[in-house]
């Protein structure tokens, strides 16, 4: 259990800095930032199993 917060900080942070940036990106190309985000969810997701649906399906209904 204490291994599993800080890599769930440090996905968290990230994410929310690619968001950000995402969102610069916008600003200066038009290509949306939800794009990028998806992307990332469908790497760190289905792709390369880093977060498994199980892990976060309790959080669903928040």
């Amino acid at each position: 259990m204490s291994e599993i917060v800080p890599i769930g900080l440090l996905l968290v942070s990230l994410i929310i800095i690619i968001g950000f940036l995402s969102n610069y990106q916008f600003t200066r190309t038009g290509i949306p930032g939800i794009l990028i985000l998806i992307l990332l969810g469908f790497l760190v997701g289905p792709i390369f199993k880093i977060v498994k649906t199980e892990d976060i399906a309790g959080y669903a209904p928040y």
